[in-house]
């Protein structure tokens, strides 16, 4: 099978975020499972110049199966280093071509956060209010043009603007890569959780896990990992200094350095404050623990939370500090039910690969996955 790969920025291996990890992870999913691709990524420039490559070949009678892509965060035209619309209509163009020859077309929209009121706050106005209404643009033009519109949570279609044919939503969570997991704990082992991520309220209000870390007992402990730019915000703003943090270690690592963090923690610990951009995200890091074999706690009511219970990786708890000290206290008296959980993960694992997530694009758009 042949594709085309479109992201309107370059392709980073060595990316930090989940908007810069993801495109790679589903390019190279791809190519693990034997798909020749063609790549329309790079900045607008270079995107133009791999645009009419890929024309030259189908002109030539190269045979397209399908197309696969992923936005950023901004809008399509906008993703230029100077944010300067060089090529505005460019890519609204290439989806109306691969309409007109037939070539079904997925794209990734990651997020929504543009439609809340969080996104305007603390942001001077010509932040947001300049590209907000490309934001409805794009939409539109995927609402006309791409077969199936790839979400990280069914919940997220909800939010969408416009009349769409709710046959067009395909959930695509993130993926994993399988990656070492630790042995089973005896009782009376010190309970090792351990959280990475946002740590700046509303989206990422830590307050229920600090709440119960602040006064907890000696047997338990657990690392943050977040930016240090992020961490010294919320310090100097003292968002979070009525919690001791005595029992929890922060530290700003990323990459291939988290992996120690990961193998030496039990539990993975993502109860985060309410918020309504939590109904449908589903974080990135939840799929790593599921690398990891590492069992979850996380928050009821969101989409991260429908996922754990729904799969049997973990427990999904409301985000107060008493309902989490009702659960380790379980969790200290019975270990042998975080193997429980381990051994679930481990077995549905190899379904949330990033491969498998290909194949999932591809039997979206294509209905072709048996032979891959």
């Amino acid at each position: 099978m042949r594709m085309i790969f479109y992201h309107p920025c370059p392709i980073q291996e060595s990316g930090t975020s989940a908007d810069r990890i993801r495109p790679y992870k589903m390019l190279s999913a791809f190519k693990k499972i034997g798909i020749e691709v063609y790549e329309v990524t790079g900045y607008a420039k270079e995107r133009k110049e791999k645009i009419q490559n890929v024309k030259k070949q189908v002109q030539k009678g190269v045979k397209i199966d399908f197309t696969y892509g992923e936005n950023a965060r901004l809008p399509f035209f906008s993703n230029e280093k100077s944010r300067y619309p060089t090529h505005p209509l460019m890519d609204y163009m290439f989806f109306r071509w691969l309409k007109d020859q037939q070539i079904p077309f997925g794209l990734f929209y990651r997020d929504i956060y543009w439609r809340f009121p969080e996104f305007r706050k603390k942001r001077p106005i010509h932040k947001w209010a300049i590209p907000l209404p490309f934001y409805y643009l794009d939409i539109e033009i995927l609402r006309k043009m791409a077969t199936r519109l790839f979400l990280p949570s069914q919940k997220m279609s909800e939010f969408l603007p416009g009349n769409w044919d709710p046959s067009k939503f395909v959930p695509l969570p993130p993926g994993c890569e399988e990656g070492t997991y630790r042995k089973s704990r005896q009782q009376g082992q010190t309970l090792r959780f351990f959280y990475v991520g946002g740590v700046t309220p509303p989206n990422y209000d830590l307050s229920p896990m600090l709440q119960y870390f602040s006064k907890t007992e000696q047997d338990v402990c657990l690392t943050i990992c977040c930016r240090e730019k992020e961490w010294n915000k919320v310090q100097s703003a003292k968002i979070y200094h009525d919690y001791s943090l005595d029992r929890i270690a922060i530290c700003h690592k990323s990459g291939d350095s988290l992996k120690p963090l990961w193998e030496k923690a039990d539990l993975f610990l993502a109860l985060w404050g309410d918020v309504s951009y939590r109904d449908f995200a589903m974080p990135f890091k939840i799929f790593e623990a599921v690398g990891y074999g590492m069992p979850i706690i996380t928050t009821r009511g969101t989409a991260a939370g429908e996922f754990v219970a729904e799969n049997g990786f973990g427990w999904v708890i409301e985000p107060r500090s008493d309902a989490l000290s009702e659960l380790v206290q379980m969790l200290k008296q019975n270990p042998e039910l975080i193997e429980k959980k381990r051994e679930a993960i481990l077995a549905k694992r190899p379904y949330h690969t990033w491969e498998a997530r290909a194949r999932q694009v591809i039997e979206a758009l294509c209905r072709k996955v048996a032979e891959l």
